[in-house]
């Protein structure tokens, strides 16, 4: 069997990582691909997530892994995307035109 590749994000309170399961058919090995620091930042008088700092992370880890692994496949390595062990990814959201509303956790907004 070809060794596969699997990856996950660890997003934990003061870091996260990025670390691919490799699965040769009876044995995983875990490689960390890529680190950085998570921790919250102040604004307001509270504290909040960094969100864009944790997406521009997350796809830089995403980009480690596609240059680490897309080589290897060429040679020895099938790598697995998307959810459930390589099911093809859900397609992108469309975006709203001008004056549609974009559904929020509670349904559309109100039109103003």
């Amino acid at each position: 069997m070809a060794e596969k590749v699997y990856l996950a994000i660890d997003m934990g309170a003061s870091s996260g990582r990025h670390v691919a399961g490799l699965f040769d058919g009876s044995k995983l090995r875990l490689e960390e691909l890529y680190r950085f620091d998570n921790g919250a930042v102040p604004a307001a008088g509270h504290l909040y997530w960094d969100l864009l700092s944790q997406w521009t992370h997350i796809r830089q880890g995403l980009r480690a892994a596609a240059a680490k692994y897309r080589a290897e496949k060429e040679t020895k390595s099938d790598v697995v995307s998307g959810p459930a062990g390589g099911a093809p990814p859900a397609s992108p959201a469309k975006a709203p035109s001008p004056g549609e509303t974009k559904p929020g956790p509670a349904g559309p907004e109100p039109k103003t």
